[in-house]
């Protein structure tokens, strides 16, 4: 009997050795899975950052081209404008361009537009939407327009003539910025460049969330390891949760929910793979908001998302009352301002897309949460509409397409559709399309 405790002291400590073992094990396990999250968590968070850089990158030359247009408007204004004279004795007319480029801020994340000349070998502010700037003569030369201007790198590439857009790279005393600038060009000469920055601070924010799960999965695993397993879920969900964020911010646009202009572009390459399998037509739809700068300009900006908000419900009942399928079966995106995209299965012909059209107009007419903005402000719809294959197979060109018919449709009188034919690309010759 004397030999019983030393076995059982014996099994005891081999039972002892054997939890340690397996505690030693699990712990190894899961810092190894905690190391693995974290990875992949920074590789996750690297993608996503390079995406919503992309598409902050596209936003930004794409609302630096629509001002562009605006200036080109006012190009003669543009080239008188030598002085801060110049720009006091055409202080009418200045003020309309400043309002032009102030509208398009409001529909944009735009933080500021500017437009910069070189005068002797100096740049200078000709145009500016900042709201303390005044075109008027006063005692306060920091009110004044006409200011000189020390160029960033992307204004200077801009300047060499090339389109530029950086990000988080212009610090000045108005604060940081990502920059865009592409060049005015005359006669094969830069006289000037179009810029618009926006504000860095959503970028900076997904850079710091990264960081902060980072910390957080770090000091879990050197602070406890009795609740790996439970804070590995809380932080994987939450990893998860940032993700489907930061993906929403990079594809969708925050007024109206819908997908944006990177999304739909990326969309594009499948649907151009889809189809070319399948041979499934549709209707590629590109359509205009009439007379929305008046909204904005007499009832406001807040109005103004109103209406685009109705805008994006009303086309996502349209097509589904039209095709008879699920939102799903059709892509609606908003491109720009007052500008959307649809690609809508099951339109063979141009009966079934002047079928289409039709019932959009009609529908968008009895609309009731729209029938104030038409009869206020005179809101309209101009619809372009490429079909595939009709038109062609390569669905970017469909798109361009649609957006040569759009402006058929609106030259012809607005509230109007036109359908797209080889004989209108003559008709727009120079005119810079809005889809790139």
């Amino acid at each position: 009997m004397g030999g019983t405790p030393l076995i059982q002291a014996q099994k005891d400590m081999r039972s002892q050795r054997t939890q340690t073992f397996m505690v030693v094990v699990i712990a190894v396990l899961f810092t190894l899975a905690l190391a693995t999250t974290i990875i992949i968590a920074h590789r996750n968070y690297d993608e996503l950052e390079a995406i919503l850089e992309e598409s902050v990158s596209s936003e930004l030359i794409s609302n630096c081209v629509a001002a562009k247009e605006i200036v080109t408007r006012h190009i003669e204004l543009f080239y008188a404008i030598n002085s801060e004279e110049d720009i006091w004795r055409n202080s009418e007319e200045c003020n309309q361009v400043i309002a032009e480029l102030r509208a398009l801020k409001n529909t944009s994340n735009a933080a500021y537009i500017y437009v910069v000349k070189e005068l002797n070998g100096k740049f200078y502010f000709v145009f500016d939407t900042d709201e303390e700037v005044s075109t008027k003569q006063d005692d306060d030369p920091d009110n004044d327009m006409f200011t000189e201007y020390t160029l960033s790198p992307v204004h200077e590439q801009a300047f060499a003539g090339k389109n530029s857009a950086d990000l988080m790279s212009v610090e000045d005393e108005w604060g940081s910025f990502n920059t865009a600038s592409i060049p005015l060009v005359e006669n094969g000469e830069v006289i000037g460049i179009v810029s618009i920055d926006i504000k860095d601070d959503y970028i900076t924010r997904a850079q710091s969330t990264s960081q902060a799960g980072s910390f957080v999965l770090t000091g879990v695993m050197i602070v406890s390891l009795v609740a790996l397993l439970g804070l590995l879920i809380m932080l994987s969900s939450r990893n998860v949760k940032m993700h489907q964020h930061l993906y929403t911010l990079a594809n969708h646009d925050a007024i109206t929910g819908l997908p944006n202009r990177h999304f739909l572009f990326t969309h594009l390459a499948e649907k151009q793979r889809e189809t070319s399998k399948n041979h499934a037509p549709f209707a590629a739809l590109f359509i205009d908001l009439d007379n929305f700068k008046r909204v904005n300009d007499t009832a406001g900006h807040a109005a103004g998302d109103e209406l685009l908000q109705g805008i994006a419900e009303f086309l996502h009942l349209s097509q589904r009352e039209y095709t008879g399928e699920g939102i799903a079966e059709t892509l609606t995106t908003r491109i720009g301002g007052d500008e959307f995209l649809q690609l809508t299965p099951k339109v063979e012909n141009e009966e079934d897309a002047t079928a289409l059209a039709q019932s959009m107009l009609k529908g968008f007419r009895e609309q009731e949460g729209l029938k104030r903005f038409i009869q206020d402000h005179g809101v309209g719809l101009s619809i372009g509409i490429a079909l595939y294959p009709l038109h062609g197979t390569d669905a970017v060109e469909l798109i361009k397409y649609a957006d040569i018919a759009m402006y058929h449709a609106k030259h012809s009188g607005k509230n109007n559709f036109a359908i797209y034919n080889a004989t209108m690309g003559d008709a727009f010759e120079g005119e810079e399309l809005s889809v790139r």
